[in-house]
């Protein structure tokens, strides 16, 4: 289990299939393939992350997930929390295809998950 947000960047650095960036005070995690690219962002300071999903260099979905006022969790948990999610999140992409679909008038990332379909940006409940 991972302990705070750093931990989740210090593992992902080590890995092939994704690249680790710094801008500014923030890191990203960027998955990319052959048209579609998925960067996580993760600020220093602040216990929030940032998901962008581009295809052909059009932003197409975007979503986020911040971990502070809800409750009286203590930050340190909040950390560890966040940073199992994203660890969840960067996983479950690397373990599936992915194709840009539509629903309406919104684009949304979908991820080939046991034989179906299943929405990945803008993130769902499930995430």
């Amino acid at each position: 289990m991972l302990s705070s947000p750093q931990d989740v960047l210090d593992l992902y650095r080590a890995n092939s299939d994704v690249s680790v960036h710094r801008s500014g005070e923030a890191h990203s995690i960027v998955l990319s393939r052959p048209d579609i690219s998925v960067a996580i962002t993760i600020p220093d300071e602040v216990l929030e992350w940032f998901v962008e999903v581009t295809q052909l260099d059009q932003v197409i979905a975007t979503d986020w997930c911040d971990y502070v006022g809800y409750d009286d969790t203590p930050p340190p948990d909040l950390g560890r929390d966040m940073a199992n999610d994203i660890d969840r999140f960067v996983k479950s992409l690397l373990g599936c295809e992915l194709r840009v679909s539509s629903v309406g008038k919104k684009s949304i990332l979908e991820g080939l998950v046991d034989g179906g379909w299943k929405q990945m940006v803008p993130l769902t409940a499930a995430d």
